[in-house]
């Protein structure tokens, strides 16, 4: 999975700890997809049971393996998993220059509730958004 992060996201990627956390603490859901033999891509939710809410930690393609369906097909899944666990409303946050991940988010019924300047760093704000179950 770090190497993934790392080919996704480059310089912005998670440090490993931060990985090895999505798979080790309570709370934490992860999924990996496969193209063939070869890790492509990985998906992480955090869910709050007691409040019914969770949050989309961080969805990641290989380059090579975009354009493809596994993000949709990642997010399909990690919605399975949030609805079998009572999960009522789903957040995530995106860059607001990332065009093709915002497409996918609304194309699954996430809307825009708002921006976070400088989420990503300074002048790289993002929007936040949710989807109810």
């Amino acid at each position: 999975m770090v190497g993934i992060e790392r080919s996704s996201f480059g310089e912005e990627s998670y440090r490993r700890e931060m990985i090895e956390r999505l798979l080790t603490e309570k709370g934490f859901n992860s999924v990996l997809a496969e193209e063939g033999e070869e890790k492509a891509g990985y998906a992480t939710f955090h869910e709050d049971a007691r409040r019914k809410r969770a949050r989309i930690i961080t969805i990641a393609v290989i380059p090579k393996y975009r354009n493809r369906g596994l993000a949709r097909e990642m997010l399909a899944f990690l919605d399975q998993e949030m609805i079998r666990s009572g999960t009522r409303t789903a957040s995530l946050e995106v860059g607001v220059s990332n065009v093709p991940a915002i497409d996918l988010y609304l194309s699954v019924g996430y809307r825009i509730k708002g921006t976070i300047p400088d989420y990503y760093g300074e002048g790289k704000g993002a929007f936040y958004m949710e989807k109810s179950f």
